[in-house]
């Protein structure tokens, strides 16, 4: 029997029987013992497939955070940038005073 979690995002089912396989048979075509070589190669994809999606957690999370700095950044640059222009055009030292 299969119950449900509530996540908030959506419904993860729960395995709430317990699933019992006689010694030697396999479980859905797979075997039940790991031996060492397969753990290690399960080892290193999960940790390839973990190292993948962090990435790809990371780099939406810095585009949706770079969206508003570069409009910040625009925007001072277009408010600020002309009198500055314009305060070092005025007190440059090669005018005489």
């Amino acid at each position: 029997m299969a119950g449900r979690i509530r996540t908030g995002r959506e419904d993860i089912p729960v395995l709430t029987d317990a699933v019992e396989v006689a010694e030697g048979e396999t479980l859905a075509g797979a075997e039940t013992q790991l031996d060492e070589r397969r753990l290690a190669e399960l080892h290193d994809e999960i940790v390839a497939r973990a190292h993948t999606l962090a990435g790809e957690i990371a780099r939406e999370a810095l585009q949706t955070l770079e969206a508003p700095l570069l409009e910040q950044l625009s925007t001072r640059l277009q408010e600020e940038l002309p009198e500055l222009i314009g305060t070092l055009l005025r007190h440059r030292p090669d005018r005489a005073p």
